[in-house]
């Protein structure tokens, strides 16, 4: 489904992590497939901010002592 957004960064920060959150996403290979899933479903021009959120995100949520979501 494409989506017009004034800033993408920010909508595909709150989705990764609802996603994360709501299916309680923690094992490496499933974080992998989410991955995978938000590179496949993006046009190419997205794929450097999806990673960039995405390390940010997991760094935060699963490296970090508190949670910062």
């Amino acid at each position: 489904m494409e989506k017009n957004s004034d800033d993408p960064r920010e909508d595909f920060r709150e989705s990764i992590v609802d996603m994360i959150m709501a299916n309680r996403i923690e094992e490496p290979k499933d974080l992998h497939s989410l991955l995978n899933y938000y590179v496949s479903m993006n046009s190419e021009e997205y794929h450097g901010i999806i990673l960039e959120i995405f390390h940010d995100v997991c760094t935060r949520l699963f490296l970090s002592c508190t949670c910062q979501y």
